[in-house]
C-alpha cells in the first residue's frame, strides 16, 4: 500500500538528508568506472583537518585499517580483472562465429571509458545543433521531475482546485447582516442574495398563475372531470391492459412495475384523505386498483367515493363500469345514482340498457322523459325501440315539439313520414332548427326519396333545395364533393350524381375551357382513388353536357364505361358521343370494336361502320376496319373489294391499303395478285419497306429464294433505315443459301447504318451463337451505345453464368427503366431456378407493365400450365383478347405467320404455348 505523502508536493525550501546532516551526493554516472583511476588519486586524502584527532589516538587504528583496505581492494581487482577477461574472450568468438553470417550485425568489444568517448563522439553533431536553438525554445523545453502516479496526482489536484461547497441563503444573509462577507467580495463576484431574490420572485408569480388558473376552471366546470386526460398524464401514455375509460387504456404500466403501483396507491391515498370529496381522486384509485386485478378493492373504493360525491355523475358511471358484471348490483346502483342525480341522461340511457326486454327498456326511458324532457338523446333512444311506425311518428311529432332544434329528431321523422308530407315537416321545421342545417333535412328528403319511389327527378329538385332558395347551404365546392363520396358510400347513388350535378360547377364561371376542364380531371382522379365510380361518371355527365362537341371527353367517359364493364351504359355513351360529334372518326372505330369484339354484334358494329363512312368518306382508318371486319367475319371477297373501292374514293391513300389488300391475296392464296398489288405499291411509294418484305416473302413462299434475295438488297438500298429488311436479308442468307459469311456483312452494314438498333445488335449474337466470345464482344459493344435495350440486357442475363445472373437483376432493370423484356427473362430465369412464387409475381408483372406486349402471354401460359390453375389460364387468356397485344418477337412471327390468319388470338396462344413447351423455344 502506497503512503499518501508519496503523492504530495514538498514544503518549500525542503532538502532531502538535510535533517541529518547531508550535503549532497554523487553517483557513478558522475565518476565513471573506479577501475580506471589513478593509484595517485585514490591516494590523495580529501581530509581537510577539520575532523581529525587531536590526541592522535588513532592513528594506529588508521594504518590498520588502511592496510585492510588496500589488502581487499587488491583481492577484488584481481576478480573483477579475471571476470573482464571471460567476457571479452565470450563477445570474440561469438562475433568471430558470427562474421560467417551474412546481414547479422558485428560486435565490437569496447570497455567502459570507451564507450562514454564513442557515445560522445556520436552526438557531436546534436550538440553543434543545439547553437541554433532559439530562446524560446530553451524556455519552453519541459521540466524534469517525477513521473510517478503523475495522472492520478494530476486528477487530484484538478479535483481539489474544482470542489465547492454551497452555501445557504441563511448563512449568506447572516454574513451580509454582520458586514463580514464584504471582507472576501471582489468587484467581479455573484450577488448570490440577489439571485435568491428573483428566484424566489418567479416561483411565486408561477403559483400565482397556476392558482388562478385552477380556479378558473373549476367556476367553468365544477362537476366535470376529464377522465381521458386525467388518467393519461396519471398513468402515462403507453399502457398494456384492456381496462379503458372511454376508449383509452389505462394502468397497464403497474402490471410490471410494483414500485409505481405502491407509490402511486400511496399518493391517491393521502389524496383521498386530503380531498375526500373530489370525484377524480376516488376515481383514479378505482382505476389503479382495477389496472391491476385487484377488483374488490376497486369496488371497495368506488363505493366510497360515490358515498362521498353522490351528486357527481362520473363517479356513478365508473361505478356501474367497475360492477358490470354483476347486472342486479349495477340496477340498484344506478337507481341510487338517479335518486342523487334524477337530470342524469347518461345514467338514464344506463339504466334502460341493464332492462332484458324492449317494453321495460321503454318504461325506463318515459320515466327519464318525465325528468329530462329536453333531452335530444333519450327521444332518439326510445324512437330506436319503438318498432310501430305510426307510434314512432307521434313520438317523434311530440319530441320535435319538445326539442324543435334537434336536426337529428326533424331527418327522423322525414324518414318516417310518406313522401308527400315531406315538404311540409321541411317548411315546419325551417323557422326552429339552425339555418346551415337546413341542407341536411333536404338530403335526408333526397335519400328518402331514393330509396322509397325511386324517381330521379324528385331526387333532384330536393337537392337542388340545398343549393337554392334563401336557406341555400354554406358548404364549399370540395366539401360538397366529399358529401358526395360519403352519400354514395350510403347505397344513394342517385343523390350522390345530383349533388354533383349541382356542385361541380360553382367556382369554375370565370375559369377558361382548359381550366376547367383540368379542374373536373383532378376532381375524377380524387374520386376514383376512392372508389366513388357514381361520382365520376356524374362528373363525366356534367363534363360531356358542358363541351358537347369535345371528342377527346366522349372516349375518356367510354373508356370509364368500359373499364367498369357497364356495356349499356358505354353504348349509350357512344350514341351520344356520334349524335354530338358526328365529323368524329374515333367515336365511330371505337364504337364498332366494341361491338365486336365485347357482344360479338358484328351487323351493329358494320352498321356503325357503314354510319361513320357516310360522314367520314375521306377518313383511311373506317375503311381499313371495316374491311378487316369483313375479311375475319364475313366474306374475304368482300374486303378485297372494299380495299379497291376505298381506294378509288380516297383522294390521298396511303400504302397500308396496297399493303393490307396483298395481305389478303396471300392469305387467300392469290400469290400472283398479291405480287402485282405489292409492285403497284411500290411504283407509288417505292421507299416503302413493306412492300420489299411482302415481296420477298412471297417469293419464299414460292421457293425463289435468290428472287427474295434481290428483292431485299434492293430494299436496303432504297429504305437502308428499315432494321426489318436488314434482317430478314441476313435471314435468308444464313438458314436458306447457307452463306454465314454473307449474312454476317449484311448485319455489320446494318448495323453500321443503324448503330441504334438493339434488334440488329441481337441478331448479330445470334448468328455467333450462344457462349461465343464474338457474341460477348459484340453484345459489350451494344450496351455500351445502347444502354437501355431491353433485348442486349436480357442476352446479357442469359448469358453469364447461374450464380452471376442475380446480380444482373437490378442493374437491368434501372438501366431500361423496368423493360418488359427483361422483366420477363427475369421470370423465366426465376422459374427455372425453381423459384416459382418470384417468378410468378414478375410475370404479372410484365403484363400489368405492357399489355401489349404479346410474348409475355406466351410464357406465362407455359408457366400457369405446370404450376397454376384452369381458372388463371382462363384469366390471362381474357386480358390478352381484352389488350389485343402486337409486340413481341415471338408473338408478331405467330401472328404474321399467313397460317394462322383466320385464327382468333386465343387459338393462337395456346398453340404457340404448347410449341415453346414441347420445344423449349429460347429468343
Amino acid at each position: 500500500m502506497a503512503h499518501s505523502f508519496l503523492d504530495e508536493e514538498p514544503p518549500p525550501g525542503y532538502i532531502a538528508g538535510l535533517g541529518r546532516g547531508a550535503t549532497g551526493f554523487v553517483t557513478q554516472a558522475d565518476l565513471g568506472s573506479t577501475a580506471h583511476v589513478a593509484v595517485a588519486e585514490q591516494g590523495q586524502s580529501n581530509n581537510d583537518g577539520r575532523f581529525d584527532d587531536a590526541d592522535e589516538e588513532s592513528i594506529k587504528y588508521e594504518k590498520k585499517e588502511e592496510e585492510d583496505d588496500k589488502e581487499a581492494d587488491e583481492f577484488f581487482e584481481q576478480i573483477e580483472s579475471k571476470l573482464h577477461k571471460k567476457r571479452t574472450s565470450r563477445k570474440k568468438k561469438v562475433a568471430e562465429s558470427g562474421q560467417a553470417k551474412s546481414g547479422r550485425v558485428q560486435v565490437e568489444v569496447l570497455d567502459s571509458a570507451e564507450a562514454i568517448k564513442a557515445i560522445s563522439k556520436d552526438f557531436v553533431n546534436e550538440k553543434k545543433a543545439l547553437s541554433s536553438i532559439s530562446e524560446d525554445q530553451w524556455l519552453n523545453l519541459p521540466e524534469s521531475g517525477d513521473f510517478t502516479r503523475k495522472t492520478k496526482r494530476r486528477r487530484m489536484e484538478l479535483q481539489a482546485q474544482q470542489r465547492f461547497y454551497r452555501n445557504s441563503d441563511t448563512i449568506t444573509a447572516e454574513l451580509r447582516d454582520r458586514s463580514t462577507n464584504n471582507r472576501t467580495n471582489e468587484p467581479g463576484d455573484i450577488d448570490i442574495t440577489q439571485i435568491s431574490l428573483a428566484r424566489d420572485k418567479v416561483l411565486k408569480s408561477q403559483l400565482s398563475k397556476l392558482a388562478n388558473k385552477d380556479r378558473q376552471e373549476n367556476l367553468e366546470d365544477h362537476s366535470s372531470v376529464d377522465k381521458e386526460e386525467y388518467i393519461r398524464q396519471l398513468f402515462g401514455k403507453n399502457t398494456d391492459t384492456n381496462l379503458k375509460v372511454n376508449g383509452t387504456d389505462v394502468g397497464g404500466q403497474f402490471q410490471t412495475n410494483t414500485g409505481d403501483y405502491a407509490r402511486t396507491r400511496s399518493l391517491f391515498k393521502k389524496l383521498r384523505k386530503l380531498e375526500p370529496h373530489k370525484a377524480e381522486n376516488w376515481i383514479a384509485s378505482a382505476r389503479l386498483e382495477a389496472s391491476v386485478g385487484k377488483m374488490k378493492k376497486a369496488r371497495e373504493i368506488v363505493e366510497h367515493g360515490c358515498d362521498k360525491c353522490p351528486q357527481n355523475e362520473e363517479i356513478w358511471l365508473v361505478s356501474l363500469e367497475i360492477h358490470s358484471s354483476n347486472i342486479p348490483l349495477c340496477r340498484a346502483l344506478v337507481a341510487d345514482a338517479l335518486q342523487n342525480i334524477p337530470g342524469s341522461v347518461k345514467l338514464w340511457l344506463k339504466a334502460a340498457s341493464y332492462e332484458e326486454s324492449t317494453l321495460f327498456q321503454k318504461r325506463v326511458l318515459m320515466r327519464a322523459l318525465e325528468q329530462v324532457p329536453h333531452s335530444e338523446n333519450l327521444w332518439l333512444e326510445i324512437v330506436r325501440l319503438e318498432a310501430d311506425p305510426h307510434m314512432k311518428e307521434m313520438i317523434l311529432k311530440k319530441a320535435t315539439q319538445l326539442v324543435p332544434t334537434s336536426i337529428q329528431l326533424w331527418i327522423c321523422l322525414i324518414n318516417v313520414g310518406s313522401p308527400k308530407q315531406i315538404s311540409s315537416v321541411i317548411t315546419e321545421a325551417e323557422g326552429k332548427v339552425n339555418t346551415d342545417d337546413i341542407y341536411k333535412l333536404w338530403l335526408a328528403a333526397a335519400k328518402f326519396e331514393e330509396e322509397t319511389t325511386g324517381n330521379g327527378v324528385k331526387v333532384g329538385r330536393d337537392v337542388e333545395n340545398c343549393f337554392g332558395g334563401k336557406y341555400s347551404s354554406c358548404l364549399d365546392r370540395d366539401q360538397w364533393i366529399e358529401m358526395a363520396c360519403k352519400v354514395e358510400n350510403e347505397k344513394y347513388g342517385m343523390t350522390a350524381r345530383a349533388i354533383i350535378w349541382n356542385c361541380i360547377g360553382i367556382g369554375t364561371q370565370k375559369l377558361g375551357t382548359e381550366e376547367s376542364i383540368q379542374l373536373w380531371q383532378n376532381d375524377i382522379a380524387k374520386a376514383r382513388t376512392m372508389k366513388n365510380f357514381e361520382v365520376v361518371r356524374a362528373i363525366y355527365t356534367y363534363m360531356t353536357s358542358k363541351f358537347k362537341t369535345n371528342e377527346i371527353l366522349w372516349l375518356e367517359y367510354a373508356k370509364f364505361e368500359l373499364e367498369q364493364h357497364h356495356t349499356a351504359e358505354l353504348y349509350i355513351v357512344y350514341e351520344m358521343a356520334i349524335e354530338n360529334c358526328p365529323q368524329a372518326s374515333a367515336l365511330y372505330q371505337e364504337y364498332a370494336k366494341s361491338l365486336w369484339k365485347i357482344d360479338g354484334n358484328v351487323d351493329k358494329a358494320e352498321d356503325i361502320l357503314l354510319r361513320g363512312i357516310k360522314k367520314n368518306e375521306q377518313c383511311e382508318d373506317l375503311w381499313l376496319l371495316y374491311a378487316k371486319l369483313e375479311w375475319l367475319e364475313k366474306s374475304p371477297r368482300k374486303a378485297g373489294e372494299i380495299y379497291e373501292e376505298c381506294r378509288k374514293k380516297l383522294n390521298i391513300p396511303s400504302a397500308k391499303l396496297w399493303y393490307k389488300q396483298s395481305t389478303l391475296e396471300r392469305c387467300l392464296g392469290n400469290s400472283d395478285k398479291a405480287i402485282a398489288i405489292s409492285q403497284d405499291g411500290l411504283k407509288r411509294y417505292p421507299k416503302e419497306a413493306n412492300f420489299y418484305l411482302q415481296l420477298s416473302q412471297i417469293y419464299e413462299d414460292q421457293n425463289d429464294v435468290n428472287k427474295a434475295r434481290d428483292t431485299l438488297n434492293e430494299g436496303v438500298k432504297m429504305c437502308p433505315s428499315s432494321v426489318k429488311l436488314w434482317i430478314q436479308l441476313a435471314d435468308i442468307y444464313e438458314h436458306k443459301l447457307g452463306r454465314k459469311i454473307k449474312a454476317r456483312s449484311a448485319l455489320e452494314e446494318g448495323m453500321a447504318l443503324n448503330p441504334k438498333s438493339d434488334l440488329l445488335y441481337f441478331s448479330r449474337m445470334k448468328l455467333e451463337g450462344p457462349g461465343s466470345k464474338t457474341a460477348e464482344i459484340i453484345l459489350s459493344k451494344g450496351l455500351r451505345e445502347i444502354p437501355d435495350s431491353g433485348y442486349l440486357w436480357s442476352e446479357k442475363i442469359q448469358t453469364a453464368k447461374l450464380q452471376h445472373r442475380k446480380n444482373f437483376y437490378s442493374s437491368a432493370l434501372n438501366s431500361t427503366k423496368d423493360n418488359p423484356v427483361v422483366i420477363l427473362t427475369i421470370a423465366r430465369d426465376l422459374w427455372k431456378r425453381g423459384k416459382l412464387s418470384k417468378a410468378k409475381q414478375f410475370f404479372d408483372a410484365c403484363i400489368d407493365k405492357d399489355p401489349d406486349y404479346g410474348d409475355g402471354y406466351i410464357y406465362y401460359t407455359c408457366f400457369l400450365r405446370d404450376h397454376g390453375t384452369v381458372d388463371e389460364v382462363s384469366i390471362l387468356e381474357k386480358k390478352l383478347v381484352d389488350n389485343n397485344p402486337s409486340r413481341g418477337l415471338l408473338w408478331c412471327k405467330v401472328v404474321k405467320d399467313i397460317k394462322n390468319w383466320d385464327k382468333k388470338p386465343v387459338e393462337m396462344l395456346r398453340n404457340v404455348a404448347d410449341k415453346v413447351s414441347r420445344e423449349k423455344y429460347v429468343l
